[in-house]
């Protein structure tokens, strides 16, 4: 639950907030547009309880959501595309450590993988 004012948004939205920024997760067509700042289509998708509550939505992302995750479609996306390569390297470190940190070395001496 986050509360901005005297609006709250709900735990069950909350997860997906959280699991975006923290996972990069893409989430439903209502949290989208909010995240890409396109007030039309999120009005559009939100249900009863979320369409009054829109202030919290921003709200939260100006006060607590890293401002690169969210503010157009191109942010959107490019969080999203960073999340994924970050999982792809967390699951690369576990099957084989060591290749993992030589790919990471290569990338910061600026070789491709």
């Amino acid at each position: 639950m986050y509360k901005f004012r005297d609006f709250v948004i709900p735990d069950h939205m909350m997860d997906g907030l959280t699991r975006y920024i923290e996972s990069g997760i893409p989430p439903g067509h209502f949290l989208s547009a909010v995240l890409s700042n396109d007030l039309y289509e999120a009005v559009s998708r939100a249900d009863d309880e979320n369409v009054k509550i829109l202030p919290a939505y921003i709200g939260y992302l100006v006060n607590e959501a890293p401002s690169n995750c969210w503010g157009s479609r191109e942010k959107v996306k490019a969080w999203i595309t960073e999340k994924a390569d970050d999982r792809r390297l967390l699951d690369d470190m576990m099957q084989d450590p060591m290749g993992a940190i030589e790919k990471i070395q290569g990338k910061l001496r600026g070789e491709q993988a």
